[in-house]
C-alpha cells in the first residue's frame, strides 16, 4: 500500500526541522550558504562595496570620492565624478555540529551601482542601483526511525533545500544646503522570491516519497534618509534612517507524492503582509594625519516580522551591529610611488542577528582587512577579506565559521563641468 502518514505530512511544512531533532539525526550537506537562512528573509546585506567591507561594515560617516555608499544616501555629495561600481563576493562557510563539520561555498555578482556628481560646489549628486538585501541558500538532511502500531520500524530521511532572496532597487540624490552639512534621500523598492523544497523518502516500499514545495514572492517599498555633518575639518558625524511599508507576500504550496502533484495540477496559493524593519544608523569618523578612525551603530527592527518562522521555532527581534574601522591613506599625489597611493582598511564588527532560535540568540563577530588600488586615473579596484564566527553548538544548534572575499571595481569620469558663479 502507498500512503503518507499524517504526522509525516505535517512535518513536511516544518522548515526548521534541523533544529527540532536530536543532533544524531542531522546531516549537514554542501549547498553554498548558511543553513540559518532557513528563517526569515535569509542572511542580510548592509552594502556591497569592498571598501566598507574592509572597514568591518563601517560606512555611515566615512567620506570617499570613489566608493558608492548605499547605506547613507548623503554620502553621494562626496563624489567628484560620475562613477559606476560593480561588486563580486565569494563566501566560504564551515558549519559545525557536535558530530559533523561541512564546508560549503558560493560566489556571485553583488549588484551594480551608479553615482553622478552634478555640482561639486553644492554637493549635488544622484545615486541609483540594485543590490541584494538578503540571500537564502541552505541544504540539510534529517533521518528518523519510526515505530508504527503493527510494530514495524520504518526509516526515513528528509532533505531541506532553499534558495533565493530579496533584491533592493534604490534611486535618489543628495545636496549640501550648508558648507558642512549634506542631506540625501533615496526611494527604495524591494522585490524577490524564495523557493523551498522538503522531500521525505522512506526505507520501505509501503510508503510513498512525499515532497512539499513552497514559493514566496515579495514586494515592498521604503524611504531612506541620510545626512553627514563636518563638526570640524577632522570630525565628521553621519546618520541614516529607512522607513518601509509592509512587505506583500505571495505564497504558493505544492504537495507531491512519488513526484506526482497532489490535488490535481493546481497549487494552493495565499497572500499575506508583514511589516518590514525600520533601520536606524549613526556613525562618526575622525582624521588624524594619514589615518581615518571610524565607528558605526546600525539597528534593524525585525521584532514585528512574521514570515518563515520555522513553525514558531524562530522569534524575530531587533538586530544591532556595532563596527569600527581605520583607514590608512598615505597620499593621493599621482607623482608619488604607486604603492604609496594604496589605501589600507581594517575593521572589527559585532552583530546581534535578527532572530533567536528557541530562545537562543545568534551573534556574530568578525574581523576584516582591505585595500584600495588605483588602476588608472579613473578606475579603482577594491578588495577585502573578512573572517568571523556566528552561532553556537549549544542546544543542538549550528556554529558557523566564515570567510568572505569581496571585490568591487569602480570607474569614473567628469560628466558635468563646473561653471563660474558670481
Amino acid at each position: 500500500m502507498h500512503r503518507i502518514p499524517t504526522k509525516k505530512l505535517s512535518a513536511l511544512v516544518l522548515a526548521a526541522a534541523l533544529l527540532a531533532v536530536a543532533p544524531s539525526g542531522v546531516q549537514l550537506m554542501a549547498q553554498g550558504g548558511s543553513n540559518y537562512s532557513v528563517f526569515g528573509v535569509g542572511d542580510l546585506y548592509d552594502h556591497v562595496s569592498a571598501v566598507y567591507e574592509g572597514l568591518g561594515g563601517t560606512s555611515i560617516a566615512v567620506a570617499s570620492p570613489y566608493a558608492l555608499n548605499s547605506v547613507n544616501p548623503a554620502a553621494v555629495s562626496d563624489l567628484e565624478t560620475t562613477r559606476i561600481q560593480a561588486a563580486y563576493s565569494f563566501r566560504q562557510i564551515q558549519a559545525n555540529t557536535d558530530l559533523r563539520t561541512v564546508s560549503q561555498n558560493n560566489g556571485k555578482i553583488q549588484g551594480l551601482t551608479a553615482g553622478m556628481s552634478i555640482d561639486t560646489a553644492l554637493g549635488a549628486g544622484l545615486l541609483f542601483g540594485i543590490r541584494p538585501f538578503s540571500t537564502v541558500n541552505y541544504r540539510f538532511q534529517t533521518t528518523e526511525n519510526d515505530v508504527y502500531d503493527d510494530g514495524e520500524t520504518v526509516s526515513s530521511s528528509t532533505e531541506y533545500r532553499g534558495s533565493g532572496g530579496l533584491s533592493e532597487f534604490f534611486l535618489g540624490g543628495a545636496i549640501r544646503p550648508m558648507e558642512d552639512l549634506a542631506v540625501g534621500i533615496n526611494g527604495v523598492f524591494y522585490i524577490g522570491s524564495i523557493n523551498t523544497s522538503t522531500l521525505t523518502e522512506y526505507g520501505s516500499s509501503l510508503f510513498s516519497a512525499a515532497e512539499t514545495r513552497r514559493s514566496f514572492g515579495f514586494s515592498g517599498a521604503g524611504l531612506r534618509l541620510g545626512l553627514t555633518y563636518n563638526v570640524t575639518p577632522r570630525l565628521r558625524l553621519g546618520a541614516t534612517a529607512t522607513f518601509n511599508t509592509d512587505l506583500d507576500v505571495e505564497v504558493e504550496n505544492e504537495y507531491r507524492s512519488n513526484l506526482v502533484t497532489l490535488y490535481g495540477d493546481s497549487t494552493i496559493a495565499a497572500s499575506a503582509v508583514s511589516p518590514m524593519p525600520s533601520i536606524l544608523g549613526f556613525g562618526a569618523s575622525y582624521t588624524v594625519g594619514e589615518f581615518v578612525w571610524a565607528a558605526d551603530v546600525l539597528s534593524k527592527d525585525f521584532s514585528s516580522f512574521s514570515v518563515r518562522t520555522g513553525d514558531g521555532q524562530a522569534e524575530f527581534r531587533r538586530s544591532n551591529k556595532v563596527s569600527a574601522g581605520v583607514q590608512w591613506l598615505r597620499t593621493t599625489n599621482a607623482y608619488q610611488r604607486y604603492h604609496d597611493r594604496w589605501t589600507w582598511n581594517f575593521g572589527l564588527s559585532y552583530l546581534q542577528d535578527y532572530y533567536q532560535i528557541r530562545g537562543t540568540g545568534l551573534d556574530e563577530i568578525a574581523a576584516s582587512a582591505g585595500v584600495q588600488i588605483p588602476v588608472s586615473s579613473r578606475a579603482m579596484l577594491d578588495a577585502a577579506v573578512t573572517i568571523g564566527q556566528r552561532g553556537t553548538m549549544d542546544d543542538n544548534l549550528i556554529q558557523e565559521r566564515f570567510f568572505r572575499l569581496s571585490f568591487s571595481l569602480s570607474m569614473g569620469d567628469t560628466w558635468f563641468k563646473p561653471f563660474g558663479r558670481r
